[in-house]
């Protein structure tokens, strides 16, 4: 696919995103634990939290995410962008993390930081007590 193709990856991007979710998965909540002292603290770089269960949070409604809903439901999980393809993000480790699908819906074509005024515009229409100062 050619370089300026929104679904377009490097090979050592594309891998590394792969493993982004692979770890991700093994910090759901409800997966078993890794033995301990193995890989807990060695992906903080590439994830932002340990590798343990629990840790791994749907970026949009900051709820752990299930582990056996992704079993039981694998396209209950998604892959994000903090910078949507459609809008010039990339496929790589630091744009992209695995989400629920309710909230890749939510979050639509929107980056992140968009995403949350448009929520709080939302909110201070119907619930401007919130706002008062």
């Amino acid at each position: 696919m050619p370089e300026n193709h929104k679904f377009y990856a490097t090979e050592i991007d594309a891998k590394l995103v792969g493993v982004k979710y692979f770890l991700q998965a093994l910090s759901m909540e409800g997966v078993p634990p890794l033995p301990p002292n193995s890989i807990q603290n060695s992906f903080i770089w590439l994830l932002g939290h340990l590798v343990e269960p629990g840790q791994c949070l749907d970026p949009i409604q900051l709820e752990p995410i299930s582990f056996s809903r992704f079993i039981e439901n694998p396209r209950s999980i998604e892959s994000g962008h903090v910078i949507p393809l459609d809008r010039g993000g990339k496929h790589i480790p630091s744009n992209t993390f695995l989400m629920e699908s309710q909230s890749n819906r939510i979050q639509n074509n929107l980056t992140l930081d968009e995403l949350w005024v448009w929520i709080e515009k939302i909110l201070r229409k119907h619930q401007p007590e919130l706002f008062k100062e």
